[in-house]
């Protein structure tokens, strides 16, 4: 269904950009392979030249069907990741790259977080004690983005959670001062 729409928005000049691609492709790297072997034979068979932002979305519909899941938890998961990674940026002042390895753990690091969280999966974090002393800034961010995971999912962010999503802040807020070195 999305293909036929997708072709038949493309031929009437309707196109529309997807914002989460490179959320996207850190998440799922297996589906978007999938979904641009698919887009080349499409372009193949139909002659229609297709974007590169419709990829994204068809890799989205691969990684729903693959894992039998509904496709608005995924996009859900790519949307939460942007957003992070947005208010991390605008609160520490800094650019993530996005092809660095950290953003990859991090948006990684946030598709597991998520899950548990949607599937109250409790953890035990033995470095939270630790962590909150230490990295306190970093804390501190760390419950602004809990605070937005709680509020888009309604639902609750451990302290465990937290403290882990403090270490990944910790670790993208170090890389982006040695990359301004």
């Amino acid at each position: 269904d999305h293909i036929a729409f997708a072709l038949h928005r493309i031929k009437s000049n309707d196109i529309i950009t997807n914002p989460f691609t490179i959320e996207i492709e850190t998440l799922y790297p297996r589906e978007m392979e999938i979904a641009r072997k698919a887009i080349k034979m499409l372009k193949e068979g139909t002659g229609v030249d297709i974007p590169e932002d419709e990829v994204g979305f068809v890799a989205l519909h691969i990684h729903s069907a693959r894992n039998r899941g509904k496709l608005s938890n995924t996009i859900k998961y790519a949307y939460l990741s942007n957003a992070l990674i947005e208010l991390i940026e605008d609160e520490l002042g800094i650019c993530i790259d996005r092809k660095s390895i950290d953003y990859a753990r991090f948006v990684s690091h946030i598709r597991f977080a998520l899950e548990r969280i949607i599937k109250k999966v409790p953890i035990k974090n033995e470095l939270l004690r630790s962590i909150k002393r230490t990295y306190v800034s970093s804390y501190k961010l760390a419950k602004k983005a809990a605070a937005l995971i709680e509020e888009e999912l309604n639902i609750k962010v451990s302290n465990e959670e937290r403290g882990y999503l403090a270490m990944h802040i910790e670790r993208l807020k170090n890389a982006s001062s040695y990359a301004e070195n």
